[in-house]
């Protein structure tokens, strides 16, 4: 039985991302909503959750067990380019940035 969990609009509000386990693992998907197209962006054994969009849209940061605990990553949405935003938790000062952007981003 799949799930669907973690909804975040772009902010063209053209893409839903969304974490869904409808191919048997926790995964960030993107939904068109002219469409109705499901693109899955991740595709690995860890679990990819909480999506949430940069405030260009270029961009959705999720969290990732990839490599080996919880860390913050950054996908480039077209080119499902990513990269790893903390180390162990030990850059703070960057994520509350991050996470500032898409908080101001949301209201």
């Amino acid at each position: 039985r799949s799930s669907v969990s973690a909804p975040a609009w772009s902010p063209d509000n053209k893409y839903l991302a969304l974490t869904s386990t409808m191919d048997g693992n926790s995964e960030i998907y993107l939904v068109e909503i002219k469409n109705k197209e499901i693109t899955r962006l991740t595709s690995n054994l860890a679990i990819d959750t909480e999506p949430a969009w940069s405030v260009d849209g270029k961009n959705i940061i999720f969290t990732s067990d990839r490599a080996g605990s919880p860390q913050i990553y950054e996908m480039n949405v077209r080119t499902k380019l990513k990269r790893r935003l903390t180390v162990e938790g030990r850059d703070r000062h960057f994520v509350v940035s991050i996470i500032s952007s898409v908080i101001q981003m949301s209201f």
